[in-house]
C-alpha cells in the first residue's frame, strides 16, 4: 500500500488489473483487526515496464460502518492526529 484514504488506496502490484472491474479484498490493519471490503479499480498505471510492476488505484466499495470506523481510526493513527 502506497497511500490509503477512506475512499481507497494506491496500491503496488505486478499485474495489471482491469479499469472498473471489482474484486474482493481484505486489508489488515493491525495483528488483531482485518477489514474486508469490494474494491473497485479506479486506475491502472505501468510505473516499471521492465518489471511488470503497476500503480493500482483501488476504490473501496461495500465497506460495512464497523469497518469504515476501523479504517478511519487506522488513517488518523498513521497520520498522528489520532
Amino acid at each position: 500500500m502506497k497511500t490509503i484514504s477512506l475512499g481507497g488506496m494506491l496500491i503496488q502490484s505486478d499485474r495489471a488489473l482491469e479499469i472498473n472491474s471489482v474484486l474482493p479484498m481484505g486489508l489488515s490493519l493491525s495483528p488483531d483487526v482485518w477489514i474486508n471490503f469490494d474494491g473497485r479499480i479506479a486506475s491502472c498505471n505501468a510505473t516499471d515496464v521492465s518489471r511488470e510492476l503497476y500503480e493500482v488505484g483501488v476504490a473501496f466499495t461495500q465497506l460495512n460502518d464497523k469497518d469504515r470506523s476501523q479504517l478511519k481510526t487506522f488513517i488518523d493513527h498513521i497520520a498522528g492526529t489520532e
